[in-house]
């Protein structure tokens, strides 16, 4: 027979998920948003890397000093329209909604 070590780990963890949950919407959603848009921000930043990839790969670049600058480019304008929109800042508020609010 086991010694129920496993349960006492769930039980554990279901506990700690809770308490995270408490924290995160405790903080209020202005105060999350501003602290997880960074994270959005540098994933829609690396999304137009990889869109400006496809670009050099579609019209078939054959520099790859070109091939950088236009990938380079486009990880430049995409942080910039993204801070430029608050779009970071946006997706983390509807994050903390989804979390705290049910998504309602």
């Amino acid at each position: 027979m086991g010694c129920g070590c496993n349960a006492k780990k769930e039980v554990e963890k279901a506990e700690y998920n809770a308490e995270s949950e408490e924290t995160l919407c405790g903080q209020g959603k202005d105060s999350y948003a501003q602290k997880e848009s960074a994270l959005y921000d540098t994933f829609i930043s690396l999304s137009m890397g990889a869109i400006g990839y496809f670009v050099t790969t579609t019209f078939k670049v054959k520099s790859p000093y070109n091939k950088a600058g236009i990938i380079l480019a486009s990880v430049l304008m995409g942080n910039v329209a993204s801070k430029t929109m608050n779009l970071g800042t946006r997706i983390a508020g509807m994050r903390f909604d989804t979390k705290c609010n049910g998504g309602e």
